[in-house]
């Protein structure tokens, strides 16, 4: 359970530096996170923390041009806001989404 907590602060932390422009430095945030949202999927909680990851990977590989990751994070946030259960999360999910596909031309995706 510490290890769930610990991924919620993470996530919760890389948010605010998204929200602050501050890309460069979560440039090594998303592999670990990453890497914490898989070991932290089992059940609803771990979806909702795996979900919140891809959520927030999603635009920032967008913002960094960086499409075919981008797709990969925006499946997966999808996936995971589904096995949450979180309506809430996964309108989120879509939300993330829909912003950087509208802006890149790709609304029919």
């Amino acid at each position: 359970m510490g290890r769930l907590r610990h991924v919620a602060g993470d996530i919760a932390a890389a948010r605010r530096l998204f929200t602050a422009s501050a890309y460069t430095r979560l440039d090594e945030v998303p592999p670990l996170l990453v890497a914490a949202a898989h070991s932290a999927e089992q059940g609803p909680a771990g979806a909702v923390r795996a979900a919140s990851v891809w959520v927030l990977a999603f635009p920032l590989a967008a913002k960094q041009g960086r499409t075919v990751p981008a797709d990969a994070y925006a499946e997966q946030a999808a996936v995971a806001a589904r096995r949450s259960g979180d309506p809430v999360l996964l309108a989120a999910a879509a939300r993330a989404v829909a912003t950087p596909r509208r802006r890149t031309g790709r609304t029919d995706e």
